[in-house]
């Protein structure tokens, strides 16, 4: 009977320390800590008028490592475009040459530390175990975004900014959804 006893108890224990450790394991699941924000765009735009606001994409220092291939920006509305940019340079890719939008990189991967570069003939990357040039600190990448409004028909829109690492493992990551809306100059 005793015997009973302790082998009821131990596999009470045995199961409390087990769902603990389940529990904070379960609350220990690491957050997303690329976040990526729109500043600056909400509100009226009257149509024609151009509209400049901030793009920021900010890694914390655990997720330095994350590859930088381009950003995109996504508007949604009763036009769609969308606008994929060289994150160094600030040149667009995709559409090349549109005169709709124009960047202006205020802080590009790889500022913020001394030393970055290209290495020793072998050429450069931004894939893992790169670090971005950034030492163990948070990123901070800044860009500059003026928006012509003359194409975009008037009515509500959002605006969605992503940052695509070209892994398929985590291909990107993406901002919240901003809303603007463009009014008719009549």
């Amino acid at each position: 009977m005793v015997d009973k006893r302790n082998k009821n108890r131990t596999f009470m224990v045995s199961s409390l320390i087990t769902l603990s450790v389940i529990m904070i394991l379960i609350a220990l699941v690491p957050a997303n800590a690329v976040t990526i924000s729109i500043n600056e765009l909400s509100g009226s735009i009257m149509r024609g008028d151009p509209k400049t606001f901030i793009v920021m994409v900010k890694m914390e220092s655990q997720d330095k490592f994350v590859p930088i291939s381009n950003i995109t920006l996504s508007v949604n509305g009763p036009n769609t475009k969308n606008w994929t940019f060289n994150p160094f340079s600030g040149v667009l890719t995709n559409p090349p040459n549109d005169k709709n939008i124009t960047i202006k990189v205020l802080s590009p991967p790889g500022s913020g530390s001394p030393g970055s570069g290209y290495g020793y003939g072998y050429g450069y990357d931004f894939g893992y175990g790169y670090n971005n040039q950034q030492g163990g600190k948070s990123i901070l990448l800044t860009y500059q975004i003026t928006l012509s409004t003359t194409d975009l028909t008037p009515g509500n829109y959002t605006a969605t900014a992503y940052l695509n690492t070209g892994n398929p493992a985590k291909a990107t990551f993406a901002s919240s959804a901003t809303p603007f809306t463009i009014t008719s100059n009549n």
